[in-house]
């Protein structure tokens, strides 16, 4: 089975607003209660505490409120408080695919949902409320004739037949039986 991995969903949407992230940065600083202005946590300790991949001159800057923070600052104070990082952008998610990849729209409304898909040969994709991801190389099953025998004797001729397991195969491959006779009777 071929791994399928949702990547990110509601990407723009933050639970927390501009105040909460303040309370997560003044929490992880260790501020005083009786004095706003001291911390007990110094800048440098609370960028390595957090792990950020951001300046002191930076924090500085949106410790005196002249930067606000942008999606990485707030993903790092989500993880400095235990909290899961903002789920990627697909900007982001968009780092990984190849610049020659091929791109293909399905349908004229807005676009609501990219497949990502990093695997060579034959898929069976389904997109009903959720996806799912199927090697159809693997499912392929030959279309094979049967011969009834009665109507051998009466007419000296066979007839091609479908299996429910092929005719269900055929169904998830968007073929009809009828496609799939022609197709047969064309190769041999």
């Amino acid at each position: 089975m071929i791994p399928v991995q949702r990547l990110t969903i509601h990407a723009s949407q933050d639970n927390l607003t501009d105040e909460d992230y303040l309370d997560i940065y003044n929490e992880v600083r260790k501020q005083d209660p009786t004095d706003k202005d001291s911390y007990a946590v110094s800048l440098a300790q609370f960028i390595t505490a957090s792990g950020s991949q951001y300046s002191k001159a930076a924090w500085s800057k949106y410790h005196r409120g002249e930067l606000d923070l942008n999606r990485t600052m707030r993903s790092e104070l989500r993880r400095a408080v235990g909290l899961d990082p903002l789920p990627p952008t697909l900007h982001e998610i968009m780092d990984d695919v190849h610049p020659d990849a091929e791109v293909v729209r399905m349908g004229n409304e807005p676009v609501n949902r990219v497949i990502l898909t990093g695997v060579t040969g034959r898929l069976s994709l389904s997109l009903n409320g959720s996806v799912t991801l199927a090697d159809a190389s693997a499912q392929e099953t030959p279309i094979t004739s049967v011969i009834s025998t009665q109507g051998a004797r009466r007419d000296k001729r066979h007839r091609l037949t479908v299996t429910s397991e092929n005719y269900e195969w055929l169904q998830g491959a968007g073929v009809t039986v009828n496609e799939a006779i022609e197709r047969l009777r064309q190769t041999s």
